[in-house]
């Protein structure tokens, strides 16, 4: 059996065993799990993050290491250790939980790590979960390869629905491609998950001890503005956020030397403070105006390599014969432009606002 489940794991990215947890008091402590995650979401004073799109991340409190209690025995030690090829005492291990709202929104097709960060998650079923309060959609096998957003919207795929029992637990890897579905019942419904990753200590971490309270979360989105916008484009707009996932995608031929290119982009990230907003070590340059991050890092690479460049400002038109032209684009048949032609007042009020912002840059730096 255990053989049989380190080969579904490989093959899958998931397990699931049925009827795991049998303790007589299981079916009470998950109905007072549930009633006191309630009482805490509705002493809320404001919404958080993921409420639109119905599914909040919630914290089990105390619940965690009684529900965990049950998990930690042998055969289960057994089954991890098997499917992961680490010692059970090898992972630090996080508590949560996931908290779907009835009459929401399905969720977008998403992995809970990058592919070459993943961890492991066990999904604890506490309660029975059926095609019409949310069950999970996974993607059986897409955990093997690191695939692009579009292209994992293009390729073709089946899909696993979870259905499941109380007592029942699923075991998956977080790079394995899922999504939360629409709960369509009068309920809301539970799912409690631990999270096992390496141990970053010489003893394992148990980060849900000495914790009471259950607790609930922002899930995907902030309460900020930006937030906000951003859930509702997710959900009230989901074909837009699709297009917008797809456009942050980019193309380009597979060759040794674009790889080696793009590995040379991937060593800049191993230092985080070149591509963030923490101060530099170094006193900046006089003309230094602003940090563009992981774009700046790419352009200066290209520069490097010799790649020529074209303008960012969709106004990259050129001066001949006194008129404007786009003869040196000819090469390049696909470009996203915007040939606005200003009057001369509107040019010069233009002119005059970014040469005072420069101004002003270069006061605040000396």
């Amino acid at each position: 059996m255990i053989d049989q489940n380190y080969s579904n794991f490989k093959d899958k990215g998931f397990i699931i065993l049925r009827n795991f947890i049998k303790d007589d008091d299981f079916d009470s402590i998950c109905e007072n799990l549930k009633k006191d995650i309630l009482i805490e979401f509705y002493k809320l004073k404001k919404k958080v993050g993921g409420s639109l799109m119905g599914n909040l991340n919630v914290f089990p409190g105390s619940y965690a290491k009684i529900i965990f209690d049950k998990l930690n025995k042998k055969d289960f030690h057994n089954i991890i250790e098997n499917i992961t090829n680490k010692k059970f005492s090898d992972f630090d291990i996080i508590s949560g939980g996931n908290l779907n709202f009835q009459f929401k929104f399905n969720q977008h097709f998403h992995t809970d790590s990058k592919f070459n960060n993943s961890f492991f998650i066990i999904n604890v079923v506490t309660e029975n979960i059926y095609e019409t309060n949310g069950p999970l959609e996974l993607v059986p096998g897409t955990h093997k390869e690191n695939i692009p957003y579009w292209k994992f919207i293009l390729k073709k795929k089946k899909y696993k629905i979870l259905l499941a029992n109380r007592g029942d637990i699923l075991i998956r890897t977080s790079n394995l491609w899922h999504r939360g579905t629409k709960n369509e019942s009068k309920e809301p419904r539970l799912l409690l998950v631990f999270i096992l990753k390496d141990k970053t200590g010489d003893v394992s971490k148990f980060e849900f001890e000495g914790n009471n309270k259950p607790q609930i979360f922002n899930n995907f989105f902030k309460t900020s503005i930006k937030g906000t916008i951003k859930e509702n484009l997710y959900t009230r707009f989901s074909y837009f956020y699709l297009f917008y996932r797809l456009l942050r995608s980019f193309f380009v031929k597979k060759c040794d030397f674009i790889l080696n290119l793009l590995n040379s982009w991937k060593k800049v990230f191993d230092q985080i403070n070149l591509i963030d907003d923490s101060d530099s070590i170094y006193k900046n340059h006089k003309e230094f105006y602003e940090n563009r991050h992981d774009q700046s890092a790419l352009s200066i690479i290209c520069k490097k390599n010799n790649i020529f460049s074209l303008s960012a400002s969709e106004c990259d038109w050129a001066e001949f014969s006194g008129k404007r032209v786009w003869i040196h684009l000819n090469d390049y048949p696909i470009l996203a432009k915007r040939d606005l032609k200003y009057n001369i007042i509107k040019r010069f009020i233009k002119r005059q606002s970014k040469n005072l912002k420069r101004l002003k840059k270069k006061i605040s730096n000396s």
